[in-house]
């Protein structure tokens, strides 16, 4: 059960890294 918070966690923390790679290459076209 932990490791499934853990999990999601994670999954969340990388999704909230990729908007903003994508938010930053918005910005610079």
């Amino acid at each position: 059960m932990e490791s499934d918070i853990r999990l999601e966690e994670k999954t969340f923390y990388k999704q909230a890294i990729q908007n903003a790679v994508y938010d930053k290459q918005l910005e610079k076209s």
